[in-house]
């Protein structure tokens, strides 16, 4: 099942592969690995915990290769992009 993304005018709308190609152009169609990616060998996941029930916006999610998708170091990647992620939107709230 496709996840439903979040749309300024509709709301809800379903990931298509027009978005998967966004992701794509946004990352030069690179891996960090430095292996090409297209369509056919493209992961596409997001750096935040998922909640089913609300829709995925289209900027936290990113690509990956296959290749990377089962490496061993995965988990410990996916915790600093969300380490990193929490920092840069600093959800501290500024005394008074």
């Amino acid at each position: 099942m496709a996840p439903a993304l979040q749309s300024k005018r509709t709301h809800w709308r379903r990931f298509s592969d027009s978005d998967k190609r966004w992701l794509l152009r946004q990352q030069q169609h690179k891996c960090k690995c430095g292996i090409p990616l297209d369509l056919r060998n493209a992961c596409f996941e997001s750096i935040l915990p998922q909640d089913p029930r609300r829709p995925i916006d289209i900027h936290d999610l990113h690509v990956i290769c296959s290749t990377c998708n089962l490496h061993p170091a995965r988990e410990q990647e996916m915790k600093r992009l969300l380490s990193e992620y929490i920092e840069k939107m600093d959800f501290r709230v500024e005394p008074k």
